[in-house]
């Protein structure tokens, strides 16, 4: 079963027992009824309700349709205002009694629609428009801003009214002046005229920046009250109040000039104003907080400071907990896979005919075949001749193929994944918290795909960290709100303050990983103070000192030599060599237009300038030290993208069964899941793959799957079409009509 908000976690929390708890789903989740006595928001796809009195659980606010997203209240509470969305037949917006019953559609054409919210009179519903084939074609989505339309609806229906047009994004809202409406754009927050459709610029608050920018930037997100006095500023998941500058002003966060005070610690990830503007309400995980404006204790304009005026529930604060269960997805039945040669990863264990028992998800029994219980009334599945491994597992796997905030039910990446092999893929920086609700979504069954863990966002300089306190704050939103224990911090500041983080992720039981950016000084440093994992190639050429301490530390690492190592990414000599868009599986799982722009062209590097074979012979030396090496693709080209970086290690030293050592358990071992999953033992969930020939012979063969099983069911690896224990086809994706013959 799932909870409210946001997330599960890396260990047996998120992945056993029989309930999922659900993330929110969406980035605009959180909505105070005008009232103050309800929640509505979006989790699963789905919108609920919820009675802010501590006792009640959350209703289905509508019981069919397309998933919904984005729930909006009329300013007299009776109705509210939502979208729906799919690839396939696009978005619409609409009206739905807030006390339940049937939805009415007020849009007139289906489009990508935003955020729809009720104008003051209640007679009309703004939202933010734009293609729905731009939208699907982008390789990856990210951010409010987007070429788009503002258009209006009349609540008792009628043809839409386009009020303006450009680079506009953000949740539409309205301030002292019910004739004009914000909405964000290049310049922050801007004002809309909605009988003249002018733009001009209204309030631009920036605030610290990512690690690569030399400046500060515009923070992510901010509102204005509905009287016009306040801003609320979102930057680094953290929520400040400052004083409204005067209109087109720049507001700098570290230099405000005006009253302005940071009021979370933990975080925040949605936000709104309430109560007319004398209430505060912003959701972490699946906590929802609200806390009057007069509890706040702002900083004078003269006295800049990043401290927080910290939140207490029970002192002017309040919080509920917004808990939706559904059933994990578990199969049931048992299933004997009967000789195939097992490569288990228990040592150098190989059973050359050996049976795997399976019950209801988990693998109860490895043996010689005929040597092993057998459940009574077990399905047995004849795959003599076949090769058995425990499923693949990439450690470093951006998923930035995902639509974020309106999600898709059939992400097309994760289904790639899992075609090619890769049960569980880690993402070590999400960007986002999306990633939290697709896990979900995944662990409900409500989507096809790779297990996906991650660490949620990274942590970098912007998290401004000044204190060990401010770091277990920090860990806090991750631990207790995501429940992940695997986090990743990246150039968050300096030494010192990288030892807080670890320091505090020690007292907190999580297991923190990081990068050194390629300077070598900066991966040792973080190595000799304790971080559980290292990204990215480690400068070469290393020696025998560097490799006794990544090997004794035990600190885990992975050196995607797809990408990041300091040479040409290894991932363009295999494009090259393979020519992928002639392969039909591999278009069979990516829109074309995706497919053209990562496998199309790619820059040809003379060999003998390549650094990632020596790369990979560091690594192979590490790992033949006794330390933990994992395999990590980094996204770019998910699915084949793994496999490539199997062998790319090969090229570089490492024998076949080294490499795929580091693919299976390695990589279990570095995220701190070895208990679970990277080998063929009982106990451990029934995720493994079925080849059709030996990798150990020729690391090639890796790609040479027939089947694939993820927690106990079986799908024919070429189109995922369940095969046990259900008879069920995969759904064809949206582009699956749209895919021209390869050539």
């Amino acid at each position: 079963m799932f909870a409210g908000m946001c997330a599960p976690t890396r260990t047996r929390n998120r992945s056993g027992g029989s309930a999922v708890k659900a993330a929110w789903a969406t980035s605009e989740a959180s909505r105070l009824s005008p009232d103050g006595r309800q929640l509505a928001f979006t989790a699963l796809g789905r919108i609920y309700l919820m009675p802010l009195n501590g006792r009640s659980v959350p209703r289905r606010l509508t019981h069919a349709g397309d998933p919904e997203f984005h729930p909006s209240w009329s300013p007299d509470g009776r109705s509210i205002a939502f979208i729906t969305w799919t690839a396939k037949d696009a978005g619409q917006v609409w009206i739905v009694p807030s006390k339940g019953g049937a939805a009415r559609r007020i849009s007139d054409v289906p489009a990508y629609y935003t955020r729809p919210v009720f104008t003051p009179d209640g007679k009309h519903v703004l939202a933010v428009r734009s293609s729905n084939v731009g939208r699907l074609n982008v390789a990856m989505e990210f951010g409010q801003i987007r070429q788009a339309e503002l258009v209006e609806f009349p609540t008792r229906g009628g043809s839409a009214h386009r009020i303006t047009s450009g680079e506009i994004g953000g949740k539409p809202h309205f301030g002292a002046d019910d004739n004009s409406v914000y909405l964000r754009t290049a310049n922050g927050l801007s004002t809309v005229d909605l009988s003249s459709g002018e733009i001009k610029s209204a309030v631009d608050v920036r605030g610290p920046g990512w690690y690569f920018m030399d400046s500060n930037a515009a923070v992510d997100d901010s509102r204005i009250s509905p009287d016009g006095h306040w801003v609320l500023a979102l930057v680094a998941q953290q929520l400040h109040l400052v004083a409204a500058p005067a209109p087109g002003e720049t507001l700098d966060l570290s230099r405000p000039g005006v009253a302005q005070r940071r009021i979370t610690d933990v975080g925040a990830d949605f936000f709104e104003w309430a109560d007319g503007g004398k209430t505060i309400t912003w959701a972490v995980g699946s906590t929802f907080y609200r806390r009057s404006l007069s509890n706040i204790r702002l900083n004078p304009a003269d006295a800049p400071d990043w401290s927080a005026d910290i939140p207490t529930v029970g002192h002017g604060t309040e919080a509920f907990q917004a808990v939706v269960q559904v059933p994990r997805d578990d199969p049931h039945g048992s299933v004997v896979l009967r000789g195939a040669r097992l490569i288990t990863m228990r040592g150098d264990e190989v059973i050359e005919n050996g049976d795997v028992v399976i019950h209801d998800g988990r693998i109860t029994s490895v043996g010689p075949s005929g040597a092993v219980a057998v459940p009574s009334d077990a399905s047995i599945r004849d795959v003599t001749g076949k090769v058995i491994l425990p499923g693949f597992i990439d450690v470093h796997d951006h998923v930035a193929d995902i639509r974020r905030d309106v999600l898709t039910l059939q992400p097309w990446g994760l289904a790639a994944r899992l075609a090619n092999g890769i049960t569980t893929s880690f993402d070590p920086s999400t960007l986002s918290i999306d990633m939290f609700a697709y896990q979900d979504l995944v662990d409900a069954g409500l989507v096809t795909g790779s297990r996906i863990p991650s660490t949620g966002t990274a942590l970098f300089s912007f998290n401004r960290l000044a204190s060990v306190d401010d770091a277990r704050a920090l860990l806090t939103r991750y631990r207790d709100h995501y429940r992940t224990r695997n986090v990743k911090q990246y150039l968050i500041g300096n030494r010192r303050q990288r030892q807080w983080l670890i320091q505090a992720a020690a007292q907190m039981g999580m297991m923190p990983t990081t990068e050194g950016s390629l300077s070598l000084k900066l991966d040792l440093s973080q190595i000799l103070d304790g971080y559980a994992g290292n990204e990215h190639s480690l400068a070469t050429p290393i020696y025998r000192d560097v490799v006794q301490l990544v090997a004794r530390s035990r600190t885990s690492y992975d050196g995607t030599l797809q990408i990041k190592n300091g040479g040409s990414p290894a991932q363009d000599d295999f494009v090259i060599r393979d020519r992928p868009l002639t392969d039909p599986k591999f278009m069979r799982f990516r829109p074309y237009s995706i497919a053209v722009g990562t496998a199309a062209t790619r820059p040809w590097t003379d060999p003998s300038t390549l650094l990632y074979p020596e790369i990979g012979g560091n690594i192979a030396s590490i790992q033949r030290a006794g330390g933990v090496i994992a395999m990590g693709a980094h996204g770019e080209i998910p699915g084949p993208g793994f496999h490539w970086e199997l062998e790319a290690h090969v090229q570089g030293g490492m024998t076949p069964m080294e490499a795929l050592r580091a693919g299976t358990i390695g990589s279990a071992e570095a995220i701190g899941r070895a208990a679970e999953f990277g080998s063929l033992e009982a106990g451990k969930f029934a995720d493994l793959i079925i080849l059709n020939a030996d990798p150990r012979s020729d690391i090639r063969n890796s790609r040479a799957i027939a089947q694939v099983m993820k927690n106990g069911r079986l799908y024919d690896a070429n189109t995922l079409d369940e095969i046990w224990p259900r008879k069920k086809s995969f759904e064809a994706p949206w582009f699956a009509d749209a895919v021209p013959n390869p050539r």
